[in-house]
């Protein structure tokens, strides 16, 4: 993220609230897989790839990749949400958490100020959801991106 003077528009310089810092790569922002297929909060942490999962970051990827497959036709991007969306539900549901007031957990909204660290978020739900709708029933998704080529 770079930063604006909104009076003026002049630059100010990098910033963040969410990664480790200006120049890390906060898994939200930028999507990339872990190896388990789970996202770390941010790739460049000093700590990853052991430090604190971010499952919402891998909702949005997968919804992402399937757009992106619909659209391009290319079944590698399809096979890589449903790795992400099945490491999600092997590994990141709420079954038995009295953490997490929802159904994905294991989710990080700002690891720097400590501030949800590992517990639930709305939009890892909803991205969850849309994804799983995607892959089952994708004649009934009102996409985002119009795949058929009218303008």
């Amino acid at each position: 993220m770079y930063d604006f003077d909104p009076a003026t528009g002049a630059p100010i310089g990098p910033g963040t609230v969410q990664g480790d810092s200006p120049t890390s790569c906060w898994s939200r922002g930028q999507g990339a897989l872990t190896p388990d297929h789970v996202p770390v909060w941010d790739y460049k942490a000093p700590q990853q790839p052991y430090d604190v999962k971010d499952a919402s970051a891998g909702a949005v990827m997968a919804c992402g990749l399937l757009d992106l497959s619909a659209a391009t036709g290319r079944p590698e991007y399809r096979q890589a949400a449903l790795r992400l969306l099945t490491a999600l539900a092997k590994t990141c549901l709420t079954t038995n958490s009295t953490r997490a007031e929802a159904v994905v957990a294991r989710c990080t909204r700002s690891r720097p100020a400590e501030d949800g660290i590992e517990l639930s978020l709305p939009y890892a739900d909803y991205y969850l959801l849309e994804g799983i709708l995607r892959v089952l029933q994708p004649q009934d998704v009102d996409r985002a991106i119009d795949l058929s080529g009218a303008t």
